[in-house]
């Protein structure tokens, strides 16, 4: 009988010690008083909590409510957290019928060394990186067994390659040769995703490095010693969907946190729904709140939790990270309404970051339609995009014979429409980037229309972007798999390395020979970097356009004939005023213009004009 009621006891104390609460995480992970909105609504996750009330204690911190969420693993906590409350450590309480628990949540000091300059404009030239097929600079972090994809696999083209944080920073003095002043790089969250998540676009924690690029902590170094070079950081920001293994997917504090369908349904891409005057209302839904992937759940951002914890994670890293920009994936599929005010609080927050969203569509009135200040849409309070018309152009000019309305006709066309932006020197324009052919590849390997494209890149209107790569020549065009190219020399066994010049190809230099001489005259132009532009309407493949300043001109003439051809200088007296003295900043020698040019085949001439001789 003793044994029994020992035995019950034990039970019973188990049982006790078991139902106890208990809180396992709290995102955000800590905050900062005087970091945009005084509330807070911290998202408290544990075990036990179904039957708990939540407390807090902390000087400045006052509890405005505690919400149980439909799932008992959650609980919504909003706090009010005064500007001058001090760094401390508040207290989390749980209290249940069967125990209490509490949980210590860290308020930090704000560094007012960072945001020094943040933002991104059009005296940048962006490097996109994906950083798994960069450069493996750590290959202590290239197997987790835990993980769902556990061990990095080169041999895989839609597996891991190993390319991490360490392999970037480890070549920044190579970036910057290129005259890169920024870096943007594929989203580096945890996509903890059973295949082909190496991209970065799956996210499963949103404050949390993947460990097989690195910590946070390593984030956050590679950004101090960019900005110790001078180079501004894009982080890449995705609203739209997560990976299928996030756990708030997995198991969400509510159903309403993702869009969910009777069967799996796609978006249907057709994003000119939302401002059609005639589309059906199933064609907009299903644009807005389609899957854009089986792997990748829809947000649900109409959700006000839900759209509080995107806006607090993202004002966590750009203060955690000291980040200067934001590239937001798939912007036109996300709630708009959402998307407008999270950009508006994150610009009050940080008043110097820029923001541009992907806009992958094909004309300019969807292009236009996602800026700020466009009178047919609400105010988004999104500065710039990614300029796929100009991307569009660019290919046409380097790939077709050019008319009325192709090559550098339609490349002309596309900028004459620049009145629909409020500001076209904030668009970020590019020959391809991480989901598009390679450009080399495009151009069937021809280093000559290549050359061409890089010069009308780096001196056309907007903020340059080039994709890693570039420099190395990769062409391929198949898949995305193969497409994401290692770079040469970034893994150890590598048996040569571009980041070595003397271990260079041919193609290599001619390749870099075209991008960083141009480039990095373009980083000390103001012509370039934040100059207006006048063009000439084209003629037999021959297209030119002057940029200036009050202190410079710059003249770009490109022949995309194949052909010789000549232009007549006198058509740029408009600007020009009969200036001729110059010097070719391509072949780096002085010149005097002649009254009719001559320009080879598929060639480009780019010279400054001294500003003794400029006249206005």
């Amino acid at each position: 009988m003793r044994r029994v009621c020992l035995a019950i006891i034990i039970s019973c104390v188990a049982v006790t010690v078991l139902a106890q609460p208990r809180i396992t995480r709290v995102d955000p992970p800590h905050w900062w008083p005087g970091l945009g909105s005084d509330t807070l609504e911290l998202l408290v996750e544990g075990e036990q909590l179904a039957q708990s009330t939540i407390s807090v204690r902390g000087t400045g911190v006052t509890l405005l409510s505690d919400t149980r969420c439909s799932n008992a693993r959650y609980h919504y906590v909003q706090l009010l957290v005064a500007t001058n409350a001090p760094p401390q450590s508040i207290q989390l309480l749980a209290q249940a019928p069967t125990g209490s628990a509490e949980f210590s949540y860290e308020l930090r000091a704000r560094d007012t060394n960072k945001h020094r300059s943040i933002g991104l404009n059009s005296a940048d030239l962006v490097y996109l990186i994906m950083a798994d097929r960069f450069a493996n600079g750590d290959t202590t972090n290239d197997a987790f067994p835990a993980m769902h994809e556990p061990v990095a696999n080169r041999a895989k083209p839609y597996g891991r390659h190993g390319g991490d944080i360490a392999g970037i920073r480890k070549h920044l003095d190579h970036i910057a040769s290129l005259g890169v002043t920024a870096l943007w790089m594929c989203p580096l969250l945890e996509n903890d995703q059973p295949e082909a998540s190496y991209h970065g676009y799956a996210i499963t924690d949103h404050y949390s490095i993947d460990p097989r690029y690195g910590t946070n902590s390593d984030y956050c170094a590679l950004v101090q010693e960019a900005h110790a070079r001078n180079m501004r950081v894009v982080a890449d920001v995705v609203y739209n969907h997560t990976g299928s293994m996030h756990r708030l997917a997995v198991s969400p504090p509510d159903s309403s946190w993702f869009n969910q369908w009777p069967e799996y349904t796609q978006t249907n891409g057709r994003e000119v729904s939302l401002y059609d005057p005639y589309a059906a209302p199933q064609d907009k839904l299903r644009f807005s709140n389609g899957w854009f992937d089986k792997h990748m759940p829809d947000v649900n951002a109409r959700n006000p939790h839900c759209a509080r914890y995107l806006e607090q994670n993202t004002l966590w890293w750009i203060e955690e990270a000291d980040i200067d920009a934001l590239r937001i994936d798939t912007y036109t599929y996300p709630d708009q309404d959402f998307m407008s005010a999270l950009n508006a609080r994150v610009r009050q927050s940080f008043p110097g970051i820029f923001l541009f969203g992907e806009t992958w569509v094909d004309s300019h009135a969807s292009q236009a339609y996602y800026l700020e200040n466009y009178k047919y849409n609400r105010n988004t309070h999104l500065p710039g995009s990614t300029d796929f018309q100009v991307h569009f152009a660019l290919l046409d000019v380097l790939t077709k014979t050019s008319g009325w309305d192709s090559g550098v006709g339609r490349l002309y066309r596309v900028l004459a429409a620049d009145y629909l932006y409020p500001d076209p020197m904030k668009e970020v324009i590019f020959l391809d980037n991480h989901d598009t052919p390679r450009i080399l590849g495009v151009l069937d390997g021809s280093l000559q229309r290549l050359r061409l494209g890089l010069t009308l890149l780096l001196t056309l209107r907007g903020i340059p972007c080039i994709t890693y790569g570039t420099e190395a020549g990769f062409s391929d065009v198949k898949e995305h798999g193969t497409i994401r190219e290692d770079m040469p020399g970034g893994w150890p066994a590598d048996t040569r390395s571009i980041f070595n010049a003397s271990q260079r190809s041919d193609k290599e230099k001619a390749c870099i020979a075209a991008l960083a001489p141009l480039a990095n005259f373009r980083r000390t132009s103001s012509a370039l970097t934040k100059g207006n532009t006048m063009h000439i309407a084209p003629e037999n493949g021959v297209y030119g356009y002057v940029r200036y300043t009050a202190d410079q001109m710059v003249l770009t003439v490109i022949n995309a004939d194949t052909v010789p051809r000549t232009v007549a200088m006198k058509r740029f007296d408009d600007i020009l005023q009969g200036n001729r003295a110059c010097r070719d900043v391509l072949r780096s020698v002085e010149l005097t213009l002649p009254e009719v040019l001559s320009l080879e085949p598929l060639s480009e001439r780019v010279v400054v004009l001294k500003p003794q001789q400029t006249s206005r």
